[in-house]
This record gives C-alpha cells, structure tokens and sequence, in this order.
C-alpha cells in the first residue's frame, strides 16, 4: 500500500515519487521503517510516535526538533512539484516562519511553508489566519519559483521559493530553531507537478460525483474489489485518480478503511479493492448481546459506506 489520495483512496505505487501512509503490507510503519523509507531527523525532545496509522509529531520547544525527509530525483525547477499531506496541528509556536514545516528542494529553489494551529505563511510572506486544529489537506505546489499553497483544494497564498538550493526532496515537521510544533498526520505524498491549464490538447474538465455506494457485511480484516464504468457519464482522455470519502465526504482513512487502486486505470472507469483494517461498524443494541459496534453486537456485520468523485479532461 502507498499513500492515500484525498479521503482514503491508496494510489498504485507509481503514481508518486514519494509516500507515506501508515501503512506498508498490511503492516503499521513509521516513515523511516517502510520499504521505501524515509531518513527521520530527531533533536533534542522531538518525538514520532503511530497509532492506528496516524503519525504524532511532537517538537515541544525551539530547541527540539522531529521531521522526515525523502530524496525524490524527479523534483526539477522546469517540472515544478506538488507536496501534499493531510495535518492537523495541535500545537505550536506563533512567530512568522516558525512551526511545523513543509518544504519542496527542487532542483535550483527551496520552497517552504509554515503552519501552525491559527494559520500558515509561505516562508518571508504574509501569514493567512486559518484554523489548522482541525483535520485538513495541504497542497504545496512549487512551479518555478512561484510557491503556491492549498487548503482542501482551495488556493489560499501564492508567492515565491524561500532559497536556492540544488537538491531533490521533501520534507515534513518540525526543525529545530524554527518554533516548535506538535501535530497529527494521516498521509503525505510527493510527485512532479501535473498541471491541466498547461495542456495543449483541447477539451473541457469535468467531474463525475458524488457518487455513492454501499459494501454490505465486510468485516474487519476482510476485502472486496470493486470495478466501476463511467463511460456512460464521461470518458477523460486524461485523468487522476478518483478521490473516496465516506457519504458525509469525511475520512475513510480515520476509520481504518482503505482502498487501493488495482491495475492500471483507463479514461473510462477503474477497480479498487476497499479493505476494512479496523472499522467496527455503528453502534447498535441487540437483545442478545445489548449494546455494541457492528458484528461485536451480534446482530449484522459492517456495511462500508462510499463516495466517489473523479476530476480529468473530456476531449472535445
């Protein structure tokens, strides 16, 4: 398994130059112990620690520090890059340039962002007040030497790279000297810089969902693959991956449900296999075992609730 896209979806190993999820073979991995590891960088009291395949980063002072790092030889100044993770800040310093760090090497310019619990600044510019305690997916795109930063697919700052400096990779967390910052993160992923406005073929971009769907009876431990057609709807001659979420478009990652593209995908449709790791099911009550989760009471195994969007490029 790589990393997940948006709300749970784990995309085909080479989909991503860099990655990291939680998880790697079925197994709970910290981002140095997958098989495509990365380099981890502790300081002082600066800790890591995984629980249900969310990372805690933790960097109590300015004097600690705990961030990741991974070489990605495909990150070039022409091609531009895009770093994305889903965080959720729980503490932190509230100088300018301090906090918990994303940062893109690529090639010629260094770009970095700050974020910290009431908001972000791309490094040496004005600070945007967001709220960053709750669960959001960050999208630092560099083309360039422009730097632009997304909340949850919406443009939030745009300016410049912070440094020059002639190396390929990313990183995440808090770096000793900068602040400090404690935070939760659920994935992160790195790759070069796809962009549909630069596109020379014709055609419009168009979005098939929400679409739902219901897995009835998929107990814990247990998979299905699912493969869905969309040519009735639209045909991409380009496109990313579908994105899942749950039907209220929360996480399905939280919830201990994956899934993971299989195959190769056409403009046409897709399968996945949808993995239930942990999910117990809703509450409920039955007369023989009173109250509990799912199958735990008795009464049904857990029914997986999905929803699926997908993004790409209808040719005219």
């Amino acid at each position: 398994m790589t990393a997940p896209l948006y709300g749970g979806l784990l995309l085909a190993s080479d989909d991503w130059d860099a990655s990291w999820d939680g998880v790697d073979a079925g197994t709970l991995v910290l981002p140095d112990e997958q098989s495509d590891a990365w380099t981890d960088h502790q300081t002082g009291n600066g800790a890591a620690a995984l629980s249900r395949a969310i990372l805690a980063l933790t960097s109590p002072s300015a004097l600690d520090g705990m961030y990741y790092e991974k070489t990605v030889s495909g990150l070039t100044y022409s091609s531009g890059a895009v770093l994305e993770a889903r965080v959720k800040i729980t503490a932190s310093s509230t100088a300018h340039d301090t906090g918990f760090l994303l940062c893109i090497n690529a090639g010629e310019c260094q770009h970095r962002v700050w974020l910290r619990t009431d908001g972000l600044n791309i490094d040496g510019f004005n600070e945007v007040e967001l709220d960053l305690t709750s669960w959001h997916i960050i999208r630092v795109v560099a083309s360039g030497i422009d730097t632009r930063v997304y909340i949850d697919d919406n443009l939030v700052a745009s300016g410049h790279f912070s440094a020059l400096k002639e190396t390929s990779s990313v990183l995440f967390g808090a770096v000793p000297g900068y602040g400090y910052a404690t935070a939760n993160v659920s994935f992160v992923r790195a790759r070069d810089f796809f962009d549909y406005e630069e596109l020379e073929e014709a055609g419009w971009l168009s979005t098939i969902g929400p679409e739902d769907f219901t897995i009835e009876d998929l107990a814990k431990g247990s998979a299905i693959a699912l493969t869905v057609d969309h040519s009735s709807t639209a045909s991409f001659s380009l496109a990313e991956p579908p994105t899942f979420t749950d039907q209220d478009d929360d996480s399905l990652h939280d919830q201990g449900i994956y899934v993971q593209l299989l195959g190769e995908m056409d403009g046409d449709g897709f399968t996945v296999l949808v993995t239930n790791v942990s999910y117990d099911g809703d509450y409920g009550y039955s007369v023989e075992n009173g109250y509990g989760y799912g199958y735990e009471d008795g009464t049904t195994l857990p029914d997986i609730y999905l929803r699926w969007r997908r993004t790409g490029l209808v040719a005219l």
